[in-house]
């Protein structure tokens, strides 16, 4: 084209959903009366994007009926449109993409030859997803930007454990089912940032598989990731205060181990065959259930520890300002 390209125009992402007798109809127009139901005249795609760029996605699923008339309007510049009686010329830039292996096509005859060798002029191979796992993060914040707009959310951003989580998986719906995947987690999400806990459990499944066999014990990283969580709701709660955080979970433990005493001592007394009893689970803490899990004191004071001294870290590598 010599003319500087003024629009673009965007045929439909696949073939599939459009009737097969619709599809010459919606690319080269038709005229009035052609068929039943043609009750006017109607443009198709490449009239429409005279002087500009179409886009044809999913090429490689065209009929082979159509491919011929799709090279006679490459390669001569011009169509008919259905029930016409003469060509039109148009003048427009080609843009086509699939995800067929076009080569394989043509061998099995599934795909025209000479169409292939015409719009073969400047191939651009696109890697899958998981070729190029190092534009996942970048992409991962885009799609969250995003849909932070569309639906009206405040998210601040994604952990980098998270994004180590999404980069394991092998993703063969590629950029699409990140975005699905993205759009699902904006939409329910209750909190600033997007955190391990909010992926689906077959991504943390794939992570690992992904490490093999020298990967930590899968408790220890269930605990590790309950504790990352636990502590980015109870920092989201106090607006990111570390002292006010720490109080609230030191008065959590005090109180876990108040109530934990009677059921200590009902362990020991079982302990004697003579006086094995079973160990009361009682609870006497207003608003809780009457029975609930029984967590010794020592393991709960080793996790808030824990939880207290990852606090700092937690707020780095989420880059958020207390």
């Amino acid at each position: 084209m010599n003319r500087a390209i003024r629009r673009v125009r965007s045929f439909p992402s696949t073939w599939r959903p459009i009737p097969k007798e619709l599809v010459e109809s919606t690319l080269f127009g038709h005229e009035k009366g052609s068929f039943t139901g043609a009750i006017r005249q109607q443009l198709g795609k490449f009239e429409l994007a005279g002087g500009g760029t179409l886009f044809l996605d999913e090429v490689g699923d065209l009929r082979i009926e159509l491919q011929a008339k799709l090279l006679r309007a490459i390669q001569e510049g011009e169509i008919e449109r259905v029930g016409g009686t003469h060509p039109i010329k148009t003048e427009f830039r080609l843009i086509a993409a699939t995800n067929v292996d076009l080569d394989k096509a043509v061998k099995e005859g599934s795909f025209r030859e000479d169409l292939y060798y015409r719009l073969n002029v400047i191939p651009i191979r696109m890697p899958a997803l998981r070729d190029r796992i190092e534009d996942l993060p970048e992409l991962a914040r885009f799609f969250i930007r995003r849909y932070d707009q569309k639906f009206r959310k405040n998210i601040q951003g994604i952990a980098d454990s998270t994004l180590r989580i999404l980069a394991s998986y092998w993703w063969p719906g590629n950029i699409r089912e990140l975005e699905n995947l993205i759009e699902r987690i904006v939409a329910v999400s209750d909190k600033d940032w997007i955190t391990d806990e909010d992926l689906p459990y077959e991504l943390h499944v794939a992570q690992l598989d992904s490490e093999g066999p020298s990967a930590e014990n899968l408790l220890e990283r269930a605990v590790s990731t309950f504790e990352r969580n636990f502590l980015i709701r109870a920092l989201e709660k106090s607006g990111w205060n570390v002292t006010a955080t720490a109080r609230d979970a030191r008065n959590s433990a005090q109180h876990a181990e108040v109530q934990d005493g009677p059921a200590r001592d009902s362990r020991a007394r079982a302990e004697d065959p003579r006086q094995l009893k079973p160990p009361n689970r009682t609870s006497n803490c207003p608003g809780r259930p009457r029975t609930w899990p029984l967590v010794t004191s020592t393991v709960f004071r080793q996790e808030i520890a824990r939880r207290r001294r990852s606090a700092q870290s937690v707020r780095k590598s989420l880059a958020v300002r207390t």
